[in-house]
């Protein structure tokens, strides 16, 4: 009962077994000036510890804190997680330090607070494999820390719905990743998110940093600045907006090592594909890099989406058009169509590609472009034996200084 609760999570912590719950009155508080480091290397992904901050007086629902429930006062002092958490609704706050939880694969964090009142860090919150932030709310007082840190050689965590605010550092929310040459894998994934209470820009940095932003608003006055390099890095920003409500849903920008591809309004296929008001037609461009090393390395548009109503065969067409000085040819620009081939296969098929061994011409296009230049179109005929959405990605394996292609997003399915 509530009288014999033990007084600090620490006690809860250690006295853990398999399959406890661990409720933490909404109003609890404690504090230590030293760093509080949970771990018993006893929890696991699949049997992590649960920790509900609650009303004690209905502990059959979690109720989130209204302030700090864990806290740390020193000086570069961090609340550290080593074993598997899921936190519900608890409030977490750090003078100056790291919300840490690395070697917590699995972790999961639910309408929890992060809060730091006096950081001069170089990263707020480090995340392993697997860690999930959903609908938390990040809110650093300070401009000195950094943000993000995706905790080294490992994949990354995930953010939905959450919320960031306050201050970050002077160039902004970083999203760093390790070392240069580390190869982290995956990306750190922020999904609905909501930046427009940073003072800064938001900044995806590190040579080994790869990020996706999807749905997610920032400030009108913030830009996504990036530094790529390294293995295999990118920048994916797409669908996302400002708090200037000027925004209009369709904000595309894919960063990679061979090239950007981000949304035109200035140069747009005639009946093509609009933003969700129908008023603004727009393409993808594919500008490719310096740093692409031919077509094995190509730059990847962003996915398409094709509904296919009936079964049978079934020809996938992306109209596009380039300013190359010499036309891109099968070698060198293609898509490929991801479809279900066989009856009851869980497992695409893949149509299209590259011609490895030709350089066979693609074909002229004849539908009607704004600010086109040549124009060309992809298509592929396959057999598919179930109706569904399926994806299409366009691919670009050419290099040519201040050239690009562009393609429209809308996929005619015939």
């Amino acid at each position: 009962n509530w009288t014999k609760a033990a007084t600090t999570f620490g006690v809860a912590w250690s006295a853990w077994t398999s399959g406890d719950v661990i409720y933490m009155h909404s109003g609890h508080q404690e504090s230590s000036a030293t760093e509080l480091l949970y771990a018993a290397d006893v929890m696991s992904d699949t049997d992590p510890c649960v920790v509900y901050s609650v009303d004690k007086d209905s502990s059959d629902a979690y109720t989130p804190a209204s302030a700090y429930q864990i806290r740390v006062t020193g000086a570069n002092v961090d609340i550290d997680f080593n074993d598997c958490i899921h936190a519900f609704g608890v409030w977490f706050e750090m003078v100056d330090g790291d919300f840490d939880v690395q070697g917590a694969y699995g972790s999961y964090f639910v309408d929890c607070n992060c809060k730091w009142t006096a950081n001069t860090t170089t990263r707020v919150v480090s995340l392993p494999g697997g860690s999930v932030f959903e609908n938390c709310t990040f809110n650093n007082a300070t401009a000195a820390a950094n943000g993000i840190n995706t905790g080294g050689n490992q994949a990354c965590g995930s953010f939905r719905g959450c919320t960031f605010t306050g201050k970050s550092a002077a160039t902004g929310l970083i999203v760093t990743g390790n070392t240069a040459g580390a190869r982290p894998v995956g990306a750190s994934l922020f999904e609905g998110c909501d930046f427009s209470g940073l003072t800064n820009t938001l900044n995806i940095n590190n040579v080994s940093s790869n990020a996706i932003f999807i749905n997610c608003v920032y400030d009108s006055a913030d830009q996504f600045q990036e530094t790529i390099g390294g293995n295999h890095n990118f920048c994916y920003v797409y669908a996302c907006g400002n708090s200037a409500g000027t925004h209009k849903n369709y904000i595309a920008e894919h960063k990679l090592m061979a090239g950007s591809v981000t949304q035109d309004t200035a140069v747009y296929r005639t009946d093509g594909w609009t933003d969700e008001d129908g008023d603004t037609a727009l393409s993808h461009k594919m500008a490719p890099s310096s740093n692409m090393k031919g077509a094995h390395t190509p730059l990847v548009g962003i996915d398409l989406r094709a509904y296919v109503a009936s079964t049978g065969s079934t020809t996938f067409t992306v109209e596009a058009n380039h300013n190359f000085t010499t036309a891109p040819t099968a070698d060198e620009a293609w898509i490929e169509v991801y479809y279900l081939g066989t009856s009851n296969s869980v497992l695409y098929s893949v149509a299209g590609g590259r011609e490895i061994l030709g350089s066979t011409a693609l074909t002229t296009s004849t539908v009607g472009w704004t600010g086109a230049t040549s124009k060309i179109k992809f298509s592929e005929t396959v057999t598919v034996n179930k109706a569904g959405t399926y994806i299409v990605r366009v691919f670009l394996g050419k290099y040519e200084a201040s050239k690009a292609l562009w393609y429209c997003p809308l996929v005619d399915v015939t």
